[in-house]
């Protein structure tokens, strides 16, 4: 299987299985200008070290469709939705699929949305400065991070990224 991955012309995608779980679970992209400004270890560190887990990681690029698509719940509700997508197109992302250890009554996605923070870095730095958008946000487009806004959304996106999109 090594040679095959190593010396073949087939795409390696097709030899890999996923290891998305799809359970207990929740979303995180760490957005292409964090990715590109090298904070990509930082982020997952800060992650690992609150308790949570990554069981699924995948560096991709978006579509403008595919993105319209994924994000398309925020269309004519944010102002700012044209630059937002314009963002996550704009380069690699890290897509992370993270699971929770603990069992403190909160869902993943609930614990690992508190722990991004607000949208807008300067309200985060101000009302919560340990999240990830307080450290590593520039702005509310540019703020590094995005994550699953509600939990009934959160295996729909998990799928979108981790099984339909190549």
């Amino acid at each position: 299987m090594e040679s095959k991955l190593i010396f073949s012309n087939n795409d390696v995608r097709l030899c890999l299985k996923s290891s998305v779980l799809l359970k207990n679970s929740t979303l995180c992209i760490i957005k292409p200008h964090a990715v590109r400004q090298g904070l990509t270890g930082e982020i997952i560190t800060q992650i690992l070290e609150k308790g949570f887990i990554v069981s699924a990681m995948k560096m991709m690029r978006f579509e403008r469709a595919n993105c319209e698509e994924f994000m398309g719940v925020y269309k004519g509700v944010i102002p700012e939705f044209e630059s937002m997508v314009m963002q996550m197109i704009s380069g690699d992302l890290i897509a992370l699929e993270i699971t929770n250890k603990f069992e403190n009554g909160y869902s993943t996605q609930q614990s690992f949305r508190d722990f991004c923070g607000p949208s807008c870095p300067d309200i985060a730095r101000i009302t919560r400065p340990h999240t990830l958008r307080a450290q590593f946000g520039q702005n509310k487009i540019l703020n590094a991070i995005y994550c699953t806004d509600l939990e009934e959304d959160t295996m729909l996106e998990l799928d979108y990224i981790f099984k339909f999109l190549p």
